[in-house]
């Protein structure tokens, strides 16, 4: 379903991250969603982040895809 959970301590909204990590580019690479993790994202919405690490070990760059299930 998700690597972390996540409590803002302002609202104490829950959130879902699942984290993908790569030491390639993103668009060369892809990744995918398991069926449990889609399940999950439909289930919380936005509050499932994505959130994708590519060119871990040399330039790293980050991305966040919040509810990630509503793109496709």
């Amino acid at each position: 379903g998700f690597d972390i959970s996540a409590t803002d301590t302002l609202t104490g909204e829950l959130f879902f991250v699942e984290v993908k990590g790569m030491l390639g580019c993103w668009n060369l690479m892809g990744f995918s969603l398991s069926k449990t993790q889609m399940q999950k994202c439909q289930e919380h919405g936005d509050n499932y982040w994505l959130m994708i690490f590519e060119k871990i070990g040399s330039n790293p760059h980050v991305y966040k895809l919040i509810n990630p299930a509503s793109k496709y």
